[in-house]
């Protein structure tokens, strides 16, 4: 009995002693609170994280095992970038021209080679995770044919995603694994901690201002039926280019017309390129009218549709500057200023509707003048 106590002493303080020498570097955490003082935190993370993983996967197809194009590869040319100064460098993403290795030396970049380290924590239920987290088979990062990591990238239609770079083909989102058991804790706690810089405040009244032509998304024509189409044109101050964004649950907004009273919607939830984006109904659950907001900087953001993945879009591309060009959903490219949103936010308004009538009470002609009547119209 002495001599089995005596065992697990020692086996726990080989445990302890391994533990140990595996804690986060200095220059790792000196990266970690470089991102918590900028405000690089929460959901923003998690979507700077998501972004870069859509932007460089492209670039990590195949999969080739050698220390690189591998999934601890994918995973370290994602996260480490952001490490360093709290970029997403879009100027990595597909189709522009990217060099792997780039960022797999950084300084304080996420650990290699560490397990068995107590840095990776074990979890039951992937809803324990955070999009971004970094997933792993074991209890730290070990090389081999056995070993596995990838990133977690939240819930689609209730289904746990990931992105990770494997031998079928190369780096994509997919179904979870289920072989991952740990996930990353100093990165997960940076992920979970609340941001207070950076985010707009949801719920409220915006104008959707397209980074490329500066024009506004529009109730087409200022329609009313439910199907009436969206373009972008110039802003007019009319209530057809005014939105109210609300968030629904699970990460995700919808993001109805203050003019119709419809929803921003992917046509029939559809999840092709060039599905056409209308007003829809939306009771709660349609996927076609929720829409995650992803920050991509300079008070930009990308507003992703649930069903597809795809991004609001204005047909033609980043030389679509025209008065009524015709939005859409699209696959991310990522520096396409087409694809880019600035929300901007307008003061609340009221109408006063008289109660036996339906009508709205009204300057008369819109004057400005002193003693200009005042009507119901």
């Amino acid at each position: 009995m002495r001599k089995e106590l005596l065992l697990r002493l020692f086996m726990i303080s080989i445990l302890l002693l391994s533990g140990a020498a595996h804690a986060v570097t200095a220059a790792m955490q000196n990266n970690i609170d470089k991102l918590r003082n900028s405000g690089n935190t929460g959901v923003v993370l998690q979507q700077k994280v998501m972004q870069r993983a859509a932007g460089i996967a492209p670039h990590n197809r195949p999969y080739v095992f050698d220390g690189v194009g591998d999934c601890y590869g994918y995973v370290r040319q994602v996260w480490n970038a952001i490490l360093s100064n709290g970029s997403v460098h879009s100027e990595d993403f597909y189709p522009n021209a990217y060099n792997k290795s780039r960022w797999l030396g950084v300084t304080g970049g996420v650990p290699v080679a560490d397990a068995v380290s107590p840095d990776w924590a074990l979890f039951t239920n992937a809803d324990q995770l955070l999009p971004g987290d970094i997933l792993s088979t074991h209890q730290g990062h070990a090389w081999g044919s056995q070993w596995h990591g990838g990133l977690y990238a939240g819930k689609e239609n209730g289904v746990h995603k990931q992105w990770d770079n494997a031998g079928s083909g190369g780096a994509y989102k997919r179904n979870i694994y289920s072989g991952f058991k740990y996930y990353y804790r100093p990165l997960h706690n940076l992920l979970a901690q609340p941001s207070v810089t950076g985010t707009p405040e949801y719920p409220g009244r915006y104008r959707l201002v397209a980074r490329h032509s500066g024009k506004v998304a529009d109730v087409q024509y200022g329609g009313t039926a439910n199907g009436t189409n969206v373009w972008q044109w110039p802003v007019t101050g009319d209530r057809a280019q005014q939105w109210e964004i609300n968030h629904a649950g699970d990460g995700y907004y919808n993001i109805r017309s203050v003019h119709s009273g419809f929803y921003l919607s992917a046509t029939n939830g559809g999840t092709t390129d060039g599905t056409n984006v209308q007003m829809g109904d939306f009771n709660g659950t349609q996927c076609g009218a929720l829409w995650k907001i992803e920050q991509v900087g300079d008070g930009y953001t990308r507003l992703v549709n649930k069903c597809s993945g795809k991004v609001l879009d204005v047909a033609g591309g980043p030389s679509a500057t025209y008065d009524g060009a015709n939005l859409q959903i699209w696959s991310v490219i990522g520096t396409n200023r087409n694809q880019m949103w600035k929300l901007e936010s307008l003061p609340q308004t009221h109408r006063v509707i008289a109660r036996h009538s339906g009508k709205a009470l009204d300057v008369a002609f819109g004057g400005t003048a002193d003693g200009t009547n005042v009507q119901q119209w």
